[in-house]
């Protein structure tokens, strides 16, 4: 069975909104808002250049994707649900592991 809202005291600040959707899907839910976050990032980044100088660079919008979503979990990390924090430990190894990565392929691409 599900909590009910009411469970939480709201009174406390209205991020424990995000904190009961993310127990109610078992952490589901911010790892998908990460996700979502960093494909609008990087898709707008891809856009904007494309429209503004007619020479897009993927590797450039991945990593101002990845970077921003690092800063965006860090900070989220920091709320607090309960006990701990709202994001594990383990999201933000693999959004800094996604933001080397990104790194690396700016550095290795071809791209001019």
């Amino acid at each position: 069975m599900y909590e009910t809202l009411t469970t939480y005291n709201l009174t406390a600040g209205p991020q424990l909104l995000v904190c009961y959707a993310n127990d109610v899907t078992s952490g589901l839910f911010i790892n998908m808002f990460l996700v979502t976050l960093w494909l609008i990032i990087v898709a707008g980044s891809y856009m904007i250049q494309k429209k503004t100088t007619g020479l897009p660079n993927f590797s450039v919008s991945l990593m101002l994707g990845s970077w921003i979503v690092v800063v965006i979990a860090i900070m989220l990390r920091l709320m607090s649900c309960g006990t701990e924090g709202l994001i594990p430990n383990i999201t933000i190894a693999v959004c800094v592991g996604v933001a080397l990565f990104s790194i690396i392929f700016l550095f290795f691409n071809n791209e001019d």
